[in-house]
């Protein structure tokens, strides 16, 4: 028969092994854990580093802001009419021609130059604003002609590196609006005329 308040060497052994064997796993676990958060960590950042170096290339190639102005030469498309009225006649002529089709007129000059444009718009709304402007040149022919010169130029507002934020120049494809001035002021003109 054995005695219960004997302390047996195989159970402390079997005690201390176990606290041990425990203490061990937790310790890996522990290892474990921390590790893996460490992992995870330098992978995210890895991650983090690629994506913003991603971008970083992506916002270079498709050019943003960071381009320079470009050359406007040939943008502009050309007309050009004469009436059979005098200089300053066909001067206010013009100006009511302008003011009647609603344009903003920019520049008046009585040496015979309007610059006008149409009214901003945007595609969809968000898109950049764009407006059509017009320079019209009067020209003394003889003391009862007058040539008009009309210029069309579409423009976009925008920034690049070497302007401050206005308006740009882009090529014109389409020049209804030139066309629609022009035979306005031929109409009245002969109807003045008459």
């Amino acid at each position: 028969m054995r005695r219960v308040d004997a302390v047996d060497e195989m159970d402390t052994v079997d005690e201390e092994s176990a606290w041990a064997e425990r203490v061990h796993r937790i310790d890996r676990l522990w290892r474990l854990c921390y590790n893996s958060a460490l992992f995870w960590r330098n992978v995210m950042t890895y991650r983090v580093c690629l994506i913003i170096a991603g971008l970083a290339v992506a916002a270079a190639m498709t050019g943003g802001c960071a381009r320079t102005a470009r050359d406007t030469a040939g943008f502009a498309l050309e007309h050009t009419t004469t009436v059979d009225m005098p200089f300053q006649d066909a001067w206010q002529l013009v100006k009511t021609v302008l003011r009647d089709q609603d344009f903003e007129i920019y520049t008046r000059d009585k040496r015979g130059t309007f610059v006008a444009h149409t009214k901003v718009s945007r595609v969809w709304r968000v898109l950049q604003p764009r407006r059509m402007q017009y320079t019209i040149e009067l020209a003394p022919v003889s003391d009862n002609r007058t040539r008009i010169y009309i210029e069309s130029v579409r423009q976009v507002y925008g920034v690049t590196l070497l302007t401050y934020p206005g308006w740009h120049d882009r090529k014109t494809t389409k020049d209804e609006g030139a066309l629609t001035i022009l035979s306005a002021i031929q109409d009245k003109a002969a109807t003045r005329r008459v």
